[in-house]
């Protein structure tokens, strides 16, 4: 007797793990949210009394186990201990594997004091008011459509621009008092540890500009420093870059998470030489010559300002044009500038770069003897540059 089997069409799978797991800390509880999964019935929330998910997967602690919507608030917890929670997905296919962890610590209500900054005093205001919201507390409520500044003992700022949420704004920043349960490779830890979360999943629309203060004592001579993030799923710290002045850097992030200055070795490229970090500006992530100028950045070409800033739309100076023309063409010269009558007003990042196209026959001074470094350059001038540049290279 022959025996046939019709494969079950129907056969449910394993859903996957929640996503963009985003907890906001308050009063002895803690606000969870996360993305809806295909084919769950339910989700699961897990927490840990700890800075980090556990090592051990069993040492997640069950809070609920029926959660039918994609939020949930966890209650009765300890304000001043940090938690970190996981969120499984179940449905007729069996149960997810933990999503990501994300972590919060409760505190009690700061009391309100008049233009504290926290946006508590702007719950009323038109829609027209376009000043910026301060808090130095590490805690601050946006409302939509404006603009803020966060940051706890001057060791982080955030800066976040108009249009970064479609939504109110609640940012969260909290320095981790251990790193016992963080994984550390090579990197050399120059900062305290920060958590930033907010109340809102997924990625920020627009990037938010963050400053970290470091300890330059603890670089190396043979080393750089770089903002980095941690990834909670890979148990890595990955590093962003930044644009560093004295000892602070300052980058662009669009998410939140763990983050730390560290010190690391300089990178090679395939010659051995050294190969620095992407270079990053605050202030060029919607202009539309973006890609040219991390380009140009990238070949050593242009620079940026001390601030982290590019100012892509500011007019440029004969010094500045200069030194673009220097780098450009590679002018090495063991001169020194000629004796320009306003030669003090050369800026010393100039002065070898002038001294070399002055060497090289492209740049030569006025008839009365000056330079006019901090002049803005005319096109006339550009253009008369760039001819001796063509000359000299005919001639060569």
């Amino acid at each position: 007797m022959a025996v046939t089997a019709t494969p079950n069409s129907t056969l449910s799978q394993v859903p996957v793990a929640p996503a963009h797991l985003a907890a906001l800390a308050d009063d002895r509880k803690v606000s969870l949210s996360w993305d809806a999964v295909a084919g769950a019935d339910r989700y699961v929330v897990y927490k840990y009394a700890g800075s980090a998910a556990p090592v051990d997967p069993a040492d997640w602690e069950q809070v609920q186990a029926n959660v039918t919507d994609t939020a949930y608030t966890v209650t009765g917890l300890t304000n001043g201990t940090r938690y970190a929670f996981s969120v499984k997905a179940v449905g007729a296919g069996g149960e997810s594997k933990f999503s990501n962890a994300v972590t919060a610590t409760p505190k009690a209500p700061q009391p309100e004091t008049p233009g504290s900054g926290t946006g508590n005093d702007n719950d009323h205001d038109n829609g027209n008011n376009t000043s910026v919201i301060k808090s130095a507390n590490g805690t601050i409520l946006i409302p939509s459509g404006r603009t803020g500044e966060v940051s706890i003992d001057n060791e982080v700022i955030l800066t976040i621009g108009a249009g970064v949420a479609e939504q109110e704004l609640r940012i969260e920043i909290e320095k981790l008092l251990s790193t016992a349960n963080l994984v550390f490779d090579k990197e050399t830890l120059v900062s305290n540890v920060f958590e930033l979360t907010k109340n809102m999943a997924g990625n920020f629309k627009k990037p938010i500009v963050i400053s970290m203060k470091f300890d330059p004592s603890l670089i190396g001579d043979k080393q750089r420093v770089a903002i980095f993030y941690y990834d909670e799923a890979k148990k890595v710290w990955i590093e962003i870059g930044g644009v560093v002045k004295d000892d602070r850097i300052t980058a662009e992030v669009d998410h939140f998470t763990k983050f730390a200055v560290m010190a690391v070795g300089e990178k090679k490229d395939e010659s051995g030489e050294p190969n620095e970090p992407a270079p990053s500006f605050t202030d060029i992530a919607e202009h539309w010559a973006k890609s040219a100028i991390l380009s140009a950045a990238g070949m050593k070409l242009v620079s940026g300002y001390p601030d982290g800033t590019f100012k892509p739309n500011a007019a440029i100076t004969r010094a500045e044009f200069t030194v673009i023309l220097a780098n450009a063409l590679k002018l090495e010269g063991a001169g020194s500038a000629a004796a320009f009558t306003d030669e003090a007003k050369i800026g010393g990042w100039a002065k070898q770069a002038i001294a070399n196209a002055v060497e090289a026959g492209i740049v030569s001074g006025y008839a009365d003897g000056s330079i006019r470094p901090n002049a803005r350059i005319t096109r006339a001038e550009a253009v008369t540059l760039l001819v001796r540049i063509l000359e000299l290279g005919t001639e060569q």
